[in-house]
């Protein structure tokens, strides 16, 4: 399922992002990602607080974390390529 994140429906362009991990993160580095993954390394989040979630536990035997992140779009640009 391809979800695409709708810049014009967010609240003065915040957008609220998840990240599931074993541990905290503060601050998300590129480069301290895991590098077999689908689409390379990479800090790799999402808008489902659920989803975040599942991955939180998934590499570990332990409970995870859901690290919150609030991204400022407002100077992003969108690429449509399809």
């Amino acid at each position: 399922m391809h979800n695409e994140i709708d810049l014009a429906s967010k609240s003065n362009n915040v957008i609220t992002l998840y990240h599931g991990s074993e541990v905290t993160i503060t601050k998300p580095l590129y480069c301290k990602g895991r590098v077999n993954t689908d689409y390379g390394p990479g800090f790799y989040a999402a808008e489902s607080y659920d989803l975040a979630g599942e991955w939180a536990v998934l590499f570990a035997n332990r409970d995870g974390f859901i690290n919150e992140y609030k991204l400022d779009a407002t100077s992003l640009n969108v690429l449509d390529i399809c």
